[in-house]
């Protein structure tokens, strides 16, 4: 009992040990994408959608390739799905520190960015549900998430 608690509390020690070191980082990586924005002429709306998503993303890529590893699919796909609906809620908090509605101050560029974002979230969990019926074209699955996702990066581009 005691064993199982200290590992406990060293994993637990571990685990708020890295989100105190995203938490100081956090702000300097804000600010050098918005330099990095300006400077490349990318936009902000296409380089928060693209490069910051892409960079904050990676740690749910590795846990979910470690999860897909160990055999727990359930967990790696959970897990993403997850992290897409704690950060709708970031909006609340968004929207509690800001003097005027989050909403109101974005590019429009950023509406079709998040309605993209929910088309290929949808087109995902038509994968999953029909992951029975589409057992013959396992990579064409992949395949058209991929290319769905080039499309959608393609578009943010275009529309910047």
């Amino acid at each position: 009992m005691i064993g199982r608690m200290s590992r406990t509390f060293w994993l637990m020690l571990i685990f708020a040990s890295g989100a105190g070191i995203i938490l100081l980082v956090a702000p300097i990586f804000a600010r050098s994408a918005q330099q990095f924005a300006a400077v490349s002429g990318w936009g902000e709306s296409f380089v928060g959608t693209w490069l910051v998503g892409f960079s904050t993303a990676l740690p749910d890529l590795v846990s979910s390739v470690t999860a897909c590893r160990l055999g727990a699919f359930d967990l790696a796909v959970a897990s993403l799905y997850g992290s897409c609906a704690f950060n709708m809620v970031v909006f609340f908090v968004m929207d509690l520190v800001s003097t005027r509605p989050v909403f109101s101050l974005l590019d429009p560029v950023l509406a079709l960015s998040g309605g993209l974002a929910v088309v290929l979230m949808l087109l995902g969990v038509a994968v999953v549900a029909l992951r029975r019926h589409l057992v013959l074209v396992p990579t064409l699955r992949g395949g058209v998430l991929l290319a769905s996702y080039g499309v959608a990066i393609w578009i943010i581009y275009a529309c910047r």
